[in-house]
């Protein structure tokens, strides 16, 4: 694929793959929780003459994906990148930095990655919501949510988002959330699905790991062209 710079392997398969299946020419996506931008960057390529906003609450993550927009291949790209946190309400919050990884950076109060190892630092860090998002971007297609345990808050915080935008959604959800992040999306008339697996396996009661989690009116759709 011609936007990885370092090589298709240096990549994450999964996001890619997500890309591949769910991203289509003209849609608006979302990438909570951006990281440097794996997902950012290849839904960016595929969704052309569509949009895509990155979120993200590291400076330093965020500044290395603003750098890969930078390079030659990727600056005709149509990619908003917003520095904050995604939570149930606006304001501001303390934002743990990940002694061992800057992946497993965690919202302070939150239980994070094991990964984590400590913080080495914590720092102050923008809240918004998701439908304060909905104020300034198109209406998503697409959601990716990485947030490494606020999987509960991301979701409160988007109650007209899930209610009437409806947009298709993946998942990265912490082990101690799965049956209340569940709930949240089932009682919003969505169904689950194991990310990783097809969704001809069927539906999953409880969130995997990476949950796909589809409106039941889009569900026809879906199938069709898997």
């Amino acid at each position: 694929m011609r936007f990885l710079k370092w090589g298709e392997a240096a990549f994450d398969q999964e996001l890619l793959g997500y890309v591949e299946s769910f991203v289509k020419p003209g849609n608006t996506v979302w990438d909570i929780g951006a990281n440097v931008g794996e997902f950012t960057i290849a839904a960016a390529h595929r969704a052309v003459n569509g949009r895509v906003l990155a979120v993200e609450a590291d400076p330093v993550l965020a500044g290395l994906l603003q750098r890969s927009l930078n390079e030659s291949r990727n600056s005709d790209l149509s990619v908003d990148l917003l520095c904050a946190a995604v939570a149930d309400h606006g304001g501001i919050g303390r934002f743990r930095i990940a002694a061992r990884g800057r992946a497993a950076n965690a919202l302070e109060g939150l239980e994070g990655s094991t990964q984590m190892g400590g913080a080495r630092l914590c720092a102050f860090v923008a809240l918004v919501t998701l439908d304060d998002l909905l104020v300034q971007s198109g209406d998503p297609a697409v959601v990716k949510i990485d947030v490494e345990g606020a999987e509960m808050l991301v979701l409160q915080g988007g109650k007209a988002l899930l209610t009437k935008v409806r947009p298709l959604l993946v998942v990265e959800v912490s082990s101690t959330n799965r049956t209340e992040v569940a709930a949240q999306l089932q009682r919003a008339d969505y169904a689950l699905f194991d990310a990783e697996t097809s969704i001809s396996a069927g539906e999953i009661d409880v969130c995997a790991f990476n949950t796909l989690a589809v409106p039941r009116e889009k569900l026809a759709v879906l199938f069709s062209s898997a």
